[in-house]
């Protein structure tokens, strides 16, 4: 983390999988969680990823993983959404969790961008870039043999065009909830995107003040750059600002916490049982 930042001078640093993959049951009896289950894994990575915030991530600087699992939502500042299955018969991507936590958690990408030429041009990759767009995701995670090919000038265009007018609408995107996905009426044809199946051609979202809608008051002023949105909800009063809200996890350099107290605990309790069982 400190080479990164130091050496490279990058702007975030991106976790692979943690956000992604499925926690495995330990079957351990000599740890402190219930045998094959508990919340040991989660737990753990919460105390990580706290350490990393109060003792090495630089100030301004952000921290993003792979996927979007609810439970890692606040330890991140961004989160990349690429392993969405979809086809184009019967398996279509719905704008679930954007009209959930629109206004709670910053996303980056929508699925895997095509991997040839060929898939870069036949529609599906400026379909993608619009859905992202429309959802409030940043568009994106690209791979650019493909995409700064000659024959794909056109969907370079295209994607800084949605950029450009992306960078206008921070305030709408980090503030605003996402209420729903809207097709113009009258003519407005289908258009066929492969893997993804027939579409409105012309689209819209319909996007609210989340907290005027609330009737939420914010306590804390907005703060400028890539950490968004610094608001305390008091309706929500157990949901903090997007990303940095959760750096003091580790109850600072010390590693204690409610986390650490409940480890804590747990572990009391099997020394008990282990006990009694001797007895």
């Amino acid at each position: 983390m400190d080479r990164l930042q130091k050496e490279l001078g990058v702007d975030g640093v991106y976790i692979d999988q943690i956000s992604a993959a499925a926690p495995e049951p330990c079957w351990n009896e000599n740890h402190p969680h219930p045998v094959g289950g508990g919340d040991f894994w989660y737990d753990g990575y919460r105390r990580l990823i706290g350490k990393i915030r109060s003792n090495y991530l630089q100030e301004g600087k952000i921290l993003t993983s792979e996927e979007n699992s609810e439970c890692y939502l606040d330890l991140f500042d961004m989160q990349l959404v690429v392993n969405t299955p979809h086809n184009a018969t019967d398996c279509r991507i719905r704008p679930v969790f954007p009209m959930v936590y629109s206004d709670r958690v910053i996303t980056s990408g929508f699925t895997y961008s095509p991997l040839s030429v060929e898939g870069m041009t036949d529609g599906d990759f400026r379909y993608e870039i619009a859905k992202a767009l429309l959802w409030g995701s940043q568009p994106g995670w690209v791979d650019p043999r493909y995409l700064m090919a000659e024959e794909a000038a056109v969907e370079a265009r295209f994607l800084k065009t949605l950029m450009d007018f992306r960078r206008g609408l921070h305030d709408v995107i980090y503030g605003g909830r996402f209420i729903r996905e809207m097709a113009a009426e009258g003519d407005n044809p289908l258009l066929h995107a492969p893997g993804f199946g027939d579409e409105a051609a012309v689209l819209a979202s319909g996007v609210g003040n989340a907290r005027r809608q609330a009737r939420l008051h914010r306590r804390e002023p907005r703060r400028e750059g890539p950490q968004g949105l610094a608001a305390g909800c008091q309706a929500l009063p157990h949901r903090g600002p997007l990303g940095q809200a959760h750096r003091p996890l580790t109850g600072g350099k010390t590693g204690k916490g409610p986390n650490r107290d409940r480890t804590e605990r747990r572990r009391d309790r099997t020394d008990r049982q282990k006990k009694a069982k001797l007895n």
